[in-house]
């Protein structure tokens, strides 16, 4: 993957509020970029109702000692995830294996989430759900999982500790609980419909699709129609009962 120009048609189709920093299509720094999880940061600023995204301008640009961007997205204290660039970011850099990802150069391997507040102040409610929003909108692209949604603190081999919440010393962000909500949030209502003069029978499902599973759904699906159409044209009750995918 040499960009991931994808990134705001997604996010948009996901619901969310969505801004392009200019030049986000071409930036990006030399190297591979072939990313199979997101990586969850918080800038170090604290960021406020009214100063929502303090920091942008130096995840664009970078500092003297990292040259920007230094990331793909950035969720802002007001819920607006802005698209910092398509390409490689300086977010990640040398990474430990972290649940289902290698170990090997975080920079390739990941889509980095800045969050932009302090890490010694809570995210606001908006930036969170912002967040994990963006995290399944991007898994589903990249037909992966919850489980290749990490922390910095997880993967860095430099002592890193976000995305923080109250402090270094102090009770954090604990990443499984992040992944469980973004586990939650791939659940889904499966829902057809099918005419049959003028009745009109519907099936529901919640489900939990990873990504991976989506083409066995889909089967699962066309065949259960096949079923409930041959049910009606013998003259049988639909079944409506549930069946293991």
């Amino acid at each position: 993957m040499s960009a991931a120009l994808w990134l705001p048609g997604e996010l948009r189709a996901a619901g969310l509020k969505v801004e392009t920093v200019r030049g986000w299509r071409t930036r990006g720094r030399p190297g591979a970029f072939a990313p199979s999880g997101v990586l969850w940061h918080h800038t170090g600023t604290k960021a406020s109702v009214s100063n929502p995204h303090p920091t942008l301008g130096l995840l664009v640009r970078g500092t003297s000692a990292l040259t920007g961007p230094l990331c793909q997205l950035s969720p802002g204290f007001d819920g607006v995830i802005r698209v910092v660039a398509a390409g490689r970011a300086n977010h990640a850099g040398s990474a430990r294996a972290s649940g289902p990802m290698p170990s090997g150069d975080g920079n390739a391997m990941y889509i980095g989430l800045e969050f932009d507040y302090s890490g010694s102040q809570d995210m606001s409610d908006l930036q969170y759900a912002a967040g994990v929003k963006a995290s399944v909108a991007i898994l589903k692209k990249l037909r992966e999982d919850q489980h290749n949604v990490r922390g910095h603190k997880e993967t860095s081999t430099a002592g890193k500790w976000d995305p923080g919440k109250s402090g270094a010393s102090s009770p954090q962000y604990l990443m499984d609980g992040i992944r469980s909500d973004v586990g939650r949030a791939f659940t889904q209502r499966v829902r057809f419909r099918i005419l049959a003069g003028e009745k009109e029978l519907a099936h529901s499902a919640a489900v939990v699709p990873g990504p991976k599973e989506m083409d066995r759904l889909e089967e699962f699906f066309a065949n259960r129609k096949g079923l409930l159409m041959r049910e009606m044209r013998d003259g049988k009750q639909p079944r409506f009962d549930r069946q293991k995918v």
